[in-house]
């Protein structure tokens, strides 16, 4: 465990950008306790994808 790095919201744009270049039609969320700030957590970023609504 270690304290929240704002470094976290970045990386995980990044590779959502990435995500976004061979998925379509999906949303991407960055989900887990390294997207909530402050809170200390694992430095593992959990991406949730769901097809969007039609």
């Amino acid at each position: 465990m270690e304290q929240y790095n704002f470094n976290w919201k970045n990386k995980f744009f990044g590779m959502k950008r990435e995500l976004e270049n061979v998925l379509s039609e999906v949303e991407i969320e960055h989900i887990g306790s390294t997207s909530v700030e402050k809170l200390m957590a694992k430095a593992i970023i959990d991406i949730l994808i769901g097809a969007k609504e039609s």
